[in-house]
């Protein structure tokens, strides 16, 4: 056993360096950074997005009343009733990037003995492809909107009618979502876009774990075939079982601290995106319609990434066996990055439990699919399919694990090669010999 534990600190010396530590140390803080860079770019343009640019050419007392209104329920309203040949122009003084334009003749046809319904002018100008630039846009849209509903108000009143309201909005809609046996009054988008946002997190740290795992492993074996280290340990008085565990223990725990780091920086990154109170907000619904985890399903969600990181592990190693080199070693973890990517991609799009029968089985065969299904499959109540996904990944861990031991128990370990590419054939001499001999004549 003592053994064994110089073995592991000796695996974890050579991946825990400084160039790693500080790798993880920038991942964490770069996403910091990014969170409160866009979180103050989000709130700057929400700021904005509560003013408007209007320029009222009909400058008559029911566009004035309407502009009023609108003050009322809490826009900033930038009015000019000077006519502009291009509309972009009055935004621009004002650093917008929209216009409305309210045409002459407008309040003379609403109010007119028989009215006709007026158009509004929308002027957008668009400078960048990103989404907060062009928030005001989709703002003036609404701004429009919300100029047709005091103005249908102020009809209907003048018409005499004291309460409005029925006439105006005669059916109320109130959104309530049902999960399982709990229900409460939200909109099923609101809870579903907050639930992506935050289970948006797990894959892509899934995925990056499982990267940095396998490409460690096999760069830790093919650094030590190629300066004879490997050798060296096992012609060692050592049992060859505790230098795979000890090498597969240390890239596991390291690989865990890497997630640790991840975490914490992408859920400071999230919490400053999303503010925190609507978050909270957001968060209790989640716990009362009964999304929410305990301590013990993170704790069983922790053992099924652990025994992910294993099996990856396991697999990375009878992969990373067989390279000559760091460049063949790439080569080599290929079908690991593919097993990995088409369940990351098939659960952060859709739905795997939904997909045809014979897809979905060839996904549930993949042992990295249960992983990424593991939260959802906590919170829908789906227990039956986590721990069956757990079990089919020990029991792929445990195949894996026995060809591992049957190969670090032979010699093939030192000798197994794989070779890409087209053997050369046996009669036919390199290019360079023969050049060799002909500069001899």
């Amino acid at each position: 056993m003592r053994k064994f534990w110089i073995l592991l600190k000796k695996e974890l010396r050579e991946m825990i360096t400084l160039q790693s530590v500080l790798s993880i140390v920038l991942c964490a803080g770069i996403f910091v950074l990014l969170g409160n860079f866009m979180g103050s770019v989000t709130e700057e343009a929400a700021k904005n997005a509560g003013e408007v640019a209007v320029i009222d050419l009909d400058d008559s007392e029911l566009t004035r009343s309407l502009l009023g209104g609108l003050e009322q329920s809490g826009f900033v309203v930038h009015r000019t009733t000077k006519a502009y040949e291009n509309p972009i122009d009055y935004a621009r003084e004002l650093g917008r990037q929209s216009a409305i334009v309210i045409p002459e003749g407008f309040g003379a046809g609403i109010l007119a003995e028989k009215p006709v319904a007026q158009k509004i002018q929308l002027y957008s100008e668009i400078k960048s492809a990103a989404i907060t630039a062009n928030i005001s846009a989709g703002v003036d849209s609404q701004v429009v909107q919300q100029l047709g509903s005091i103005l249908s108000r102020t009809l209907v009143e003048k018409a005499g009618i004291a309460d409005p309201g029925p006439i105006l909005e005669p059916v109320q809609a109130e959104d309530y979502t049902a999960v399982g046996e709990h229900t409460q009054q939200v909109p099923a988008s609101t809870v579903s876009g907050f639930f992506s946002s935050q289970t948006m997190m797990v894959p892509i740290i899934v995925f990056l774990l499982l990267m940095f795992a396998s490409q460690m492993v096999v760069s830790t074996i093919v650094n030590e075939k190629n300066d004879k280290t490997l050798e060296t340990l096992l012609s060692a008085p050592i049992k060859r079982t505790s230098i795979l565990s000890s090498k597969m223990i240390a890239a596991g725990l390291v690989s865990l601290l890497n997630a640790a780091v991840f975490m914490v920086g992408y859920s400071g990154y999230m919490g400053k995106l999303m503010g925190g109170s609507g978050q909270n907000a957001a968060g209790e619904v989640l716990k009362a319609l009964g999304l929410s985890l305990s301590t013990g399903q993170y704790l069983l969600i922790g053992v099924q990434l652990f025994a992910t990181i294993l099996t990856a592990l396991t697999i990375s190693i009878l992969l990373g066996s067989l390279a000559q080199d760091i460049k063949a070693a790439q080569t080599a973890i290929m079908p690991v990055m593919v097993m990995v990517m088409i369940p990351y991609f098939i659960c952060l799009l859709a739905d795997v439990n939904g997909l045809p029968t014979v897809a979905r089985f060839l996904v549930y065969a993949i042992p990295f699919t249960h992983t990424f299904m593991a939260i959802p499959n906590m919170m829908f109540g789906n227990y039956p399919l986590f721990f069956f996904g757990l079990g089919y990944q020990v029991v792929f861990f445990a195949v894996c694990m026995f060809l591992a031991v049957r190969l670090f128990s032979s010699d093939k370990i030192l000798t197994a090669k794989l070779q890409f590419g087209k053997k050369k054939s046996a009669g036919r001499k390199p290019a360079f010999a023969a050049l060799g001999k002909r500069s001899g004549r």
